[in-house]
């Protein structure tokens, strides 16, 4: 196996750890279910067995788009970090944003609303320029 392979690998175990992590309400207060509608969608035993893997492994080989889903997740988590004082770090994701582009729903509303890998990243560029 290729060594940019196994870094891929490791990277989506590390990754989607780190998303399990942020389910917690301290942080960005999701459901399971929230979770799997950002990850496209999956059926709740597939992100349960992929998380174990990840867990267990160490690594773990997701496809292109989940991979740019949780590259996307973690970078709006990084410029949502930069913006903002560390203790409102995570109510950054969950308060309403005042902006027409959210219509007054915060970025886990408009995330879990629209899905889809190219909003997340008008998100992520939203956040970018905030920072």
């Amino acid at each position: 196996m290729a060594t940019s392979t196994i870094n891929q690998d490791v990277q989506s175990a590390k990754k989607l750890i780190w998303l399990e992590s942020m389910r917690s309400q301290e942080k960005w207060g999701l459901t399971q279910k929230e979770v799997i509608i950002l990850l496209g969608k999956r059926s709740p035993s597939t992100y349960k067995s992929w998380l174990m893997k990840a867990k267990i492994n160490g690594r773990i080989r997701l496809g292109i788009d989940l991979r740019a889903r949780l590259t996307l997740l973690t970078d709006i988590h990084n410029a949502l970090s930069l913006s903002m004082p560390v203790e409102d770090a995570y109510s950054g994701f969950k308060h309403p944003i005042n902006n027409t582009v959210f219509q007054e729903k915060s970025i886990k509303e408009c995330l879990l609303k629209n899905s889809c890998i190219l909003y997340m990243d008008a998100i992520k560029q939203y956040c970018n320029q905030a920072s």
